[in-house]
């Protein structure tokens, strides 16, 4: 990995290491663009496909599982073969995921995407989202931070307004895979004219290896941060997964761009919420963050009960804003208490975040028809007073 002390050169003064931190954070975003174009399309292959309910939590899972499998095995494979090669290998996958959206035809092919997709979010979240912090260390720190906490939830935001928008012209929606497609190959353009950081570099069977333990330097303030993570991250997938349902079940809302203004708000304003996190102590930022988490999340449920579509996008926004609070305040947590292996770090919090998400995924699968939209979203709710309840203990004196 490159020294703390050349990247906060770097990332302060030279022009080269921009290029790479705006390389890196290219490479980022149209990665988590690609993986929501389909999400506000759910409603869409409803019909086309035959696509369920339950059905559409297993394409979650499905991403999820490609997403946790790069993260557990492969989180530190940018110390072996570098920070470009991996963002290349993640836009190489990418770009097969929507070779695949653009002409699926089946439930299992739209599994097979999504878990194309996960691969290639993977990457971007360990070897892409630590280039994006090593090179930034010192001046744009904070910036870096915010992109690798909160810039796939701004991805997602971007992905789906761009496909709402487009659905409002054509039904074509191949079209739209092969526009992101065509926005990743420049992202692979891009990489390859960035600089490498300097890295000490490992064998490749030693980097790809699972994580098994937490690094102790942060084991301290692990806990807090992963209760942090997981309640932003958990909640965050029933969007992810409903937005489109939500629209036109809870509000008798069928077109796309609807959907897609749901699952924008509950992302968009995450990269408010990291400048706004870092402005206060550690402690305390996350406790503030965890209780206003909860309380948008309350008001979602409240204003999805009353049907009252306007304040509901409110509260959405809010959540979203929170979102961003939790993700950017654990994350400068355990980095404040790293002593290297960046990529690492930042693997094994995305690890814990998104086996959790696949977990709540497969759950909110087995209980939506039972519990219905607004069940599963209280549901939610009861679990983040828990972790509220844990980050205030874990806190209390810091």
């Amino acid at each position: 990995m490159p020294s703390g002390k050349a990247a906060s050169h770097d990332g302060a003064t030279n022009p080269k290491a921009i290029l790479g931190l705006l390389a890196a954070s290219f490479a980022f975003l149209v990665l988590f663009t690609s993986s929501a174009v389909p999400i506000p399309l759910y409603s869409e292959y409803r019909a086309s496909i035959g696509l369920t309910d339950a059905a559409i939590s297993v394409a979650m899972v499905s991403y999820l599982i490609g997403v946790c499998g790069v993260l557990f095995v492969a989180g530190s494979v940018s110390d072996a073969i570098g920070y470009r090669a991996s963002a290349v290998i993640g836009l190489l996958l990418g770009i097969g995921g929507c070779l695949l959206f653009s002409q699926v035809k089946s439930v299992p092919m739209l599994f097979a995407a999504r878990f194309f997709q996960g691969l290639s979010c993977g990457i971007a979240m360990s070897a892409i989202s630590a280039w994006v912090v090593d090179v930034a260390k010192g001046r744009f720190l904070v910036v870096a931070t915010t992109i690798a906490g909160c810039g796939a939830l701004v991805g997602v935001m971007i992905g789906s307004i761009a496909i709402g928008v487009f659905c409002t012209v054509s039904s074509n929606y191949a079209i739209m895979y092969y526009i992101v497609a065509a926005l990743m190959t420049l992202g692979i353009v891009f990489v390859l004219c960035a600089p490498e950081p300097p890295h000490a570099r490992v064998r490749l069977r030693a980097a790809i290896r699972p994580i098994t333990k937490i690094d102790p330097a942060i084991l301290p303030v692990f806990p807090v941060a992963a209760t942090a993570y997981l309640a932003a991250w958990t909640i965050g997938t029933y969007y992810q997964s409903f937005s489109a349902i939500v629209a036109l079940d809870c509000f008798g809302m069928a077109a796309p761009i609807v959907g897609s203004c749901i699952l924008a708000l509950s992302m968009a304003p995450s990269a408010f919420g990291g400048p706004v996190e870092a402005r206060m102590r550690s402690g305390l930022s996350l406790r503030v963050s965890m209780v206003a988490l909860v309380a948008t999340t309350a008001l979602m449920c409240l204003f999805m009960a009353l049907e009252q579509f306007a304040a509901f996008l409110l509260a959405t926004g809010a959540f979203g804003m929170t979102t961003g609070m939790c993700l950017s305040g654990s994350l400068r947590l355990l980095l404040a208490k790293a002593d290297g292996d960046t990529a690492r770090i930042v693997s094994t919090i995305n690890l814990v975040g998104y086996v959790g998400c696949t977990i709540a995924s497969l759950a909110m699968g087995a209980s939506i028809d039972t519990l219905g939209l607004l069940g599963v979203l209280i549901a939610l709710l009861i679990c983040g007073i828990g972790a509220v309840g844990i980050v205030f203990a874990k806190t209390k004196n810091a």
